[in-house]
């Protein structure tokens, strides 16, 4: 994972995105489809929460403007403590699950963790809590049959 790699990943599921694909089997692939990276996963997941956010786009209309707070608050001032930034902030804000966006300080005295230190973390989180149920017989049945079969060929 490089910048390189975050940039053009990045792109691509974002042209792919706007251009109406809703399916992208390159997500956690690394390589030239040569493996398969858990971590990247993860990563990649990270941008699709993104891409999402930004192509669910956002209204306008004269709620969403509040420019009568806009007029009171007015150049210079802060709208974080206003009452209509508090009720309406949550629901325009993507907030990350593996990013992190705290302060230098704050960052760097817990451990200054890169993003695939980050995937890492959660990655382990997720295979230590995750609990899988079995399928339906009839699902099993079929699977077995596939593998059976692509065994054969």
């Amino acid at each position: 994972m490089d910048a390189q790699s975050g940039m053009e990943r990045a792109v691509t599921l974002l042209m792919g995105a706007l251009a109406g694909a809703d399916t992208f089997g390159h997500m956690g692939i690394v390589g030239l489809d040569q493996a398969g990276s858990l971590l990247q996963l993860v990563v990649d997941n990270e941008v699709a929460g993104y891409v999402k956010r930004l192509l669910r786009g956002f209204e306008v209309n004269s709620e969403t403007l509040a420019l009568p707070v806009t007029r009171e608050v007015g150049i210079g001032g802060s709208f974080l403590a206003e009452q209509h930034t508090c009720e309406n902030f949550r629901s325009e804000t993507w907030f990350p699950g593996v990013c992190d966006r705290r302060r230098w300080e704050a960052w760097e005295a817990d451990g200054s963790r890169s993003i695939a230190d980050q995937a890492r973390a959660h990655v382990s989180r997720i295979l230590s809590t995750h609990k899988t149920h079995p399928c339906e017989a009839a699902l099993a049945r079929e699977l077995d049959r596939i593998a059976v079969s692509a065994a054969q060929a």
